[in-house]
Order: C-alpha cells, then sequence, then structure tokens
C-alpha cells in the first residue's frame, strides 16, 4: 500500500515537491539510488573471464620401437672374401629387406626422412635394402643388420622431432643481427660522407 502511494505522489507531482510533500517517498527514492550506485553492471560473472590459453605443443612422435626378424625379410647368399673352408660352402650373407610401405608400425614422417636419407639403399619396389657379411655366422650377421636398421630408423626419428626453442640462443641470435644492422648503417653513413667530402672538394 505504502508503495503505491509513493508512486502515485511522484506521477501526480513534480519530483522536487513530491519529495518535500512526501518524506517516505524521498526515503524510497534514496534507497533506490543507494541501491544503484552500489551496482557494478560493467563486472562479469567469473564464469565468463576469459581463462588464459596455454601455448600449443607441437605433438611428438613415438619412439621407434625395437626392430626384429618378425619385422623384416631376410635371405640369406653365399658370402665372398676369406672365410676358411666355409667360404662360398655356406648362405651366411644376409639380405635385409624393410617394406617401408607395410610398416603400419612405423610413423610416416619417419618413413619420409628414411627415405630421404636412404635413398640409394631403397629400390623401385619401396623396400629398404641391407646386407651384411661380417662374420660367417647366419645369427651373428642377421644381428648386424638389424643393428644397421634399428641406427637407420633411430636417426630418421630424431631428424622429424619438433625443435623446441631456446631462449637464450634467440636472444644471442637477435644481438648478432643488432650488432651486423648497425655496422652495415655505419659503413653506409661512412661512404655517404666520403661522397660528400670530394663532392665538396670539386666545388672548390
Amino acid at each position: 500500500m505504502f508503495g503505491r502511494t509513493a508512486s502515485f505522489v511522484l506521477q501526480q507531482l513534480p519530483l522536487s515537491r513530491a519529495l518535500s510533500q512526501c518524506p517516505a517517498a524521498a526515503a524510497a527514492v534514496l534507497r533506490g539510488r543507494q541501491l544503484h550506485s552500489t551496482v557494478n553492471y560493467s563486472a562479469q560473472p567469473p564464469s565468463a573471464a576469459a581463462a588464459p590459453v596455454p601455448a600449443a605443443k607441437l605433438p611428438a612422435i613415438p619412439p621407434v620401437k625395437r626392430i626384429s626378424r618378425d619385422d623384416v625379410d631376410i635371405q640369406f647368399a653365399r658370402s665372398s672374401g676369406a672365410g676358411g673352408q666355409n667360404v662360398n660352402k655356406v648362405n651366411t650373407k644376409v639380405d635385409m629387406r624393410l617394406r617401408l610401405d607395410a610398416a603400419s608400425w612405423l610413423d610416416e614422417e619417419i618413413k619420409e626422412a628414411v627415405r630421404r636419407a636412404e635413398r640409394n639403399r631403397i629400390n623401385k619396389e619401396g623396400e629398404l635394402v641391407l646386407t651384411s657379411q661380417r662374420t660367417r655366422s647366419q645369427a651373428d650377421n642377421v644381428e648386424d643388420a638389424l643393428t644397421k636398421l634399428q641406427e637407420i630408423l633411430d636417426a630418421a626419428w630424431k631428424a622429424v622431432q619438433p625443435i623446441e626453442e631456446d631462449p637464450e640462443k634467440k636472444k644471442e641470435i637477435q644481438k648478432q643481427l643488432k650488432r651486423g644492422n648497425e655496422r652495415r648503417l655505419n659503413s653506409k653513413k661512412f661512404q655517404s660522407d666520403k661522397k660528400k667530402e670530394r663532392r665538396s672538394k670539386i666545388d672548390w
């Protein structure tokens, strides 16, 4: 009832006169102004505040697994060279082949790195071909060829890893660029001064 009366008085009379004749209405208006002044309309709820976005990291390629005989095709042939009574009699030379296209366990970026680095060892069928005849033992030559293959794949894996920027190295490069730019500007200024000096002598 009080609220309706105050509202009616404010609507029928000018504001200053209504407030002077109705102290209750004046108190209501004062409370409304105080409430309005305490409300921060520009503030946003905590949920609306922008959360800091962490820097995205490049996805790391997992290391190459340990290669076994199950991952390659192996053939044996007779070894050449010195070897005692077994030379040209026992098939101890190892011909090992890795079919890159069929190696689903190998990341595509690593495959491309192998193709670039070992293009002379890859045949028309896309096979990486390795041989070993270091010893007169089939088993030892197989292990030797597997070791070579593992080293090739590990080197390819290292070649495709994302490079993390070193802040100290970046600062040093920037300093070197700045010094080089200063030397270039000083050299240009020196050459310009020499030309001006020549012109002044000619004028005289």
